[in-house]
């Protein structure tokens, strides 16, 4: 028996501040802040100037009679939407409507609003739109539906829907892990709206084990409610964002959603059960009742009693433990989730609710054969004795028990039967395939060689860089120097990098150690050599093609997108040929749609907000002050004074682990606000930003009086220089920083 004091770290996370509300993270935006006004309006001049183009482009898709069928041409739609974004999103996050054609792709007509309240409410315009369809964003921060705090993150969620039927749209998570789901059944299964949006919203909320008990349309759906759906959303929330920290929450979402999108199921095992063992174990203490308070604090209206039933069923189920019923009171069932970490635990069902049973609740359990009571069905198991090391395994095929092969038995997977033959199921990192009565291990992903040559049998020769999923298993191979071998992880999600793409990047996953504590080093010892305990994980990351190695035999590979390379990805080198020398500009988004592969609208989006951001002054990112006030800070100009608007900057940190796992930081300015109605001065000096060393920083009185002159070095070795200002005044400069001098600095001054 387990000692739930060992797992109690699943929690340890819950009740983490989510920081102060203030910061800013790396997906706020610089629209509407008064230096993109002009462009923001030319913007919607152009999406209306566009109207006779897509007047044609609708023309010419009536010939296609599928697409008719999905898309109709509609009249003009004029109307104001309103609705809620649901995490709840606060006050100021930024709602955007963008346009969709008859083949569900953006015609670039898009309106934006902001969150009213922190609530989540808002309210849209919407004029000229020549389709029914529409993509809804919400990016902000938001309210953590756990502990009620603001995050200290943004998160995006999106909402597809058809405006013909709705005035109210409700952006929320249930709409976000739908859309794309609904997008492939319309455009790749012929499906209509109608029924591919059922189809998705039934799916996802059955991947929670939520059944779609008559619930209304995603968008409809407003967690503020009474009713069962509002809490089966609130449930889906809360397992979403479980134990983890809210940078994470983003990642999580794009694993679901890249899961579900063609196959439309999760099949995430490691993700799942994390969350289960989470809800497992709020359930076994008092820690729910907590989590109750906190709700209760930002929601009076949910129903908390089918919240918690929607939460202990998803575990449950996981568990493969059933509803506790009153038939099942004090039956005794094993958590058959070898991967979870209550994976050796047994479970009471006790007055409506399973609780982990003791030792001598165990040892009084009737027999083995009442532990085993249930109705069979394919690939169960039973066990021959109480240690659990011999089972049978149940064949539907031939309706029969058999004795199982130990892999059957000890695995995990359930037997390997005659409807199961060539399953393949994913454990960690390893592979396995039901061949013949028994699981056999097909190797480890990256790191190790296929152990059985099933996954690329018969494959022949093809093209250099050409990629291929195995005949088995999920992993991806490419050919590369006339032999398929694995391929890396952005070879599997770009194909080969050459000299035709170099430039050209991509989203993928990136692979990084994450440490952990002493307390999980009891559940992941992966690496006891060294002593340091972690564990391998897969985060979102962007690749660029690169040339590598010397000039007499280079070659190319894929390699992690850094901070230099913004330049290439948002700056327009005509932009800079048409500037002078300190002459500064804003990044150009032409770039990344000419350059990124495989990138939907997340990544889309992400990069155009970057750029919006970035800063140029000859070729180079340039602190951001450089573009608002309109000249650059190059060593030249180092202790000018220079008078401009008033802003507020703040500064994002761009961090990532290259393949050495190598830490790397690189800060980046970017305008919060600018009031022209002020004027303030600015120095030009030495900021240290990550390699941007000069840049415009507000000027103090001392500095305005010693300008040009800046205090950077001593005199003698004494530790300290006086200097004089232009109002006669003297100044101690010692270690970079200034101040008022004594008489007794300057007498003592004056005999150096």
């Amino acid at each position: 028996m387990k000692n739930l004091a060992i797992l109690s770290f699943l929690l340890s996370f819950l009740f983490v501040s989510c920081g102060d509300d203030s910061g800013s993270s790396a997906g706020d935006s610089i629209e509407g802040i008064g230096i993109s006004s002009s462009s923001s309006e030319k913007a919607n001049r152009d999406s209306k100037s566009s109207s006779s183009s897509s007047e044609k482009a609708n023309k010419d898709s009536k010939s296609s009679s599928s697409s008719s069928e999905k898309a109709e041409k509609l009249p003009v739609i004029n109307k104001t939407i309103s609705g809620m974004a649901q995490g709840p999103f606060e006050k100021g996050a930024t709602v955007s409507v963008y346009e969709l054609d008859t083949n569900f792709q953006q015609t670039g007509i898009s309106y934006e609003t902001k969150i009213k309240n922190d609530s989540g409410s808002y309210s849209i315009k919407l004029e000229d739109f020549k389709s029914q369809y529409a993509l809804f964003k919400v990016n902000g921060r938001y309210i953590d539906n756990i502990t009620g705090a603001k995050s200290a993150y943004s998160i995006t969620l999106y909402a597809f829907t058809d405006l013909d039927n709705h005035d109210n749209v409700n952006i929320n998570f249930l709409t976000h892990l739908s859309y794309k789901r609904i997008l492939y059944l319309v455009t790749k299964k012929d499906k209509s709206v109608d029924k591919a949006s059922m189809q998705a919203e039934t799916e996802v909320l059955r991947a929670f084990d939520i059944e779609n008990d008559g619930f209304d349309d995603a968008e409809n759906i407003d967690f503020f409610g009474k009713d069962k759906q509002s809490a089966a959303l609130l449930a889906i929330s809360v397992l979403l964002q479980s134990h983890l920290l809210d940078e994470n929450l983003n990642n999580r979402l794009t694993d679901f959603t890249s899961y579900i999108e063609t196959f439309g199921t999760w099949n995430n095992e490691e993700t799942k059960t994390e969350i289960a063992d989470w809800a497992s174990y709020l359930s076994q203490n008092t820690a729910f009742e907590k989590i109750k308070g906190y709700i209760k604090k930002w929601n009076q209206t949910v129903d908390l009693s089918i919240l918690k039933k929607y939460m202990d069923n998803f575990w449950q189920q996981n568990y493969d433990l059933g509803e506790c019923t009153d038939k099942q009171e004090n039956r005794i069932k094993e958590n058959r989730n070898k991967l979870s970490s209550f994976g050796e635990e047994h479970f009471i069902c006790r007055s409506s609710k399973w609780e982990i049973a003791t030792s001598k609740e165990i040892d009084d359990y009737p027999n083995i054969d009442t532990l085993n009571s249930k109705i069979a069905k394919d690939s169960d198991i039973r066990w021959l004795d109480s240690e659990k090391r011999k089972c049978e395994v149940y064949d539907d095929t031939y309706t029969t028990w058999r004795i199982g092969h130990y892999s059957e038995c000890e695995y995990g997977f359930g037997g390997c039967t005659h409807k199961r033959e060539n399953t393949k199921v994913k454990k960690g990192d390893r592979y396995y395939i039901c061949n013949n009565k028994m699981w056999l291990t097909l190797g480890f992903r990256d790191s190790y060689p296929i152990e059985y040559e099933l996954d690329t049998l018969d494959w022949k020769d093809t093209t250099e860089g050409a990629i291929r999923k195995g005949n088995v298993t999920d992993v991806v191979y490419i050919f590369d120097n006339q032999k398929w071998r694995v391929a890396t992880i952005p070879e599997a999600s770009l194909g080969g990098c050459n000299e035709k793409n170099v430039g050209n990047f991509g989203y993928a996953e990136s692979r990084i150690k994450q440490a952990l504590s002493k307390f999980e080093c009891i559940l992941y010892p992966e690496s006891p050599e060294d002593n340091n305990c972690f564990r391998i994980v897969y985060n979102p990351g962007y690749y660029i093609c690169k040339k590598i190695g010397p000039k007499t035999n280079l070659s190319w590979d894929w390699k992690p997108l850094r901070f230099p390379d913004y330049t290439s990805i948002c700056d327009n080198l005509s932009d800079d040929a048409n500037s002078k020398k300190v002459n500064p500009y804003w990044g150009n988004f032409t770039p990344v749609k000419e350059k990124c592969l495989n990138c939907n609208q997340e990544n889309i989006d992400h990069f155009e907000d970057q750029c919006k951001k970035r800063c140029y002054v000859s070729g180079n990112i340039a602190h951001a002050s450089a573009c608002v006030l309109g000249f650059g800070c190059k060593y030249d100009l180092y202790g000018t004074i220079k008078e401009g608007p008033s802003m507020e900057l703040a500064s994002d940190t761009i961090f990532y682990e290259d393949e050495y796992y190598s830490e790397h930081l690189y800060h980046l300015s970017y305008p919060i606000s600018i009031d022209s109605t002020k004027k303030t001065k600015y120095i030009c000096k030495n900021i240290s930003l990550g390699g941007l060393y000069y840049g415009w920083n507000v000027a103090t009185d001392i500095e305005i009086d010693l300008a040009p002159t800046i205090c950077a070095y001593s005199k003698g070795g004494s530790g300290f220089q006086i200097l004089t200002g232009t109002s006669g005044t003297k100044y101690v400069c010692d270690n970079g920083k200034t101040r008022l001098a004594t008489q007794e600095e300057i007498d003592a001054w004056n005999l150096l």
